[in-house]
């Protein structure tokens, strides 16, 4: 009996170790995925009202996920009951399959609903595509599809932000001009410092173009003309392009620059602060 036990405790402890190892290849693959959701909010285009509708289901995933990573987190406080008591832990691991078999249905539910939303953006579908080869590639290790459905929640939580903004009128233009934009953009050390730095200085340099134009229709004492307009509208795109740029630079779609923004104001508002002074009123 005592070397049944021995035996068991010997395959419990592999079987942690490989889970420890599949955990250790699941956050590399967690990593990657977040790489891939910067990517795709760069390239991303209109979406409609329906993906609102699945944000409460994303947060209940996101609190079942979390519920089984303590659990996970406990197992090797287990390790000791599970000598006395081998039958209970089968019973403890069957569960964990079938919690793992849910979660899996869960995500190929929001898959789905994703799919009917996205198909106006072939950039989207195409990245749908990419997270339906991982969990394929889950089906055979049920531990590690834990840790996996766990990115491909955030990575949903993500796509889901942006769709709200989208939603909200605010994001569709900006986010096709700010791509567009990139594909334009020739100058050194882009997604450096240093490419921070030749955006925000090309910012200043066409917002003073701007400036000067406006200050010579002044000194001419005259008001704006037609062809004034048409030259300060240029000039004003040159000023956008570079503030396109920076939020590049910062890896921010424009889209969510110009939600803040508005949200912020808005808040001042309401508060009655729009006309006080300091960043944080």
């Amino acid at each position: 009996m005592f070397e049944a036990l021995l035996a068991f405790a010997t395959l419990i402890t592999i079987l942690f170790i490989v889970a420890a190892f599949a955990f250790s290849s699941a956050e590399k693959r967690y990593r990657q995925a977040r790489k891939h959701a910067h990517e795709l909010s760069e390239a991303h285009g209109r979406e409609n009202l329906r993906a609102l509708r699945y944000q409460k289901q994303v947060d209940d995933l996101e609190k079942t996920l979390a519920n089984v990573k303590r659990n996970s987190a406990d197992k090797s406080a287990q390790i000791g009951r599970m000598l006395k008591s081998g039958s209970k832990i089968r019973e403890e691991l069957e569960a964990k399959s079938a919690a793992l078999d849910s979660l899996k249905t869960l995500v190929d539910t929001m898959r789905a609903c994703l799919s009917e939303t996205e198909q106006s953006n072939s950039a989207h579908l195409e990245y749908i595509g990419n997270l339906q080869s991982e969990i394929k590639s889950l089906e055979a290790d049920k531990t590690a599809q834990q840790y996996e459905v766990e990115a491909l929640q955030s990575e949903l939580g993500k796509l889901s932000s942006v769709i709200e903004a989208l939603d909200k009128g605010r994001g569709f233009d900006f986010t096709k001009y700010q791509f567009k934009a990139k594909e334009t953009a020739i100058y050194p050390n882009q997604g450096g410092f240093l490419g921070l730095v030749y955006a925000c200085l090309g910012l200043a340099n066409e917002a003073g173009e701007v400036a000067g134009k406006v200050k010579k229709i002044m000194r001419q004492g005259r008001g704006i003309e037609p062809a004034d307009v048409d030259k300060l509208v240029l000039e004003l795109g040159d000023v956008l392009w570079y503030l396109a740029a920076a939020a590049q630079e910062l890896k921010t779609p424009l889209a969510e620059v110009a939600s803040r923004n508005l949200a912020k104001l808005e808040s001042r508002q309401d508060r009655g602060t729009l006309e006080g002074e300091g960043d944080n009123r």
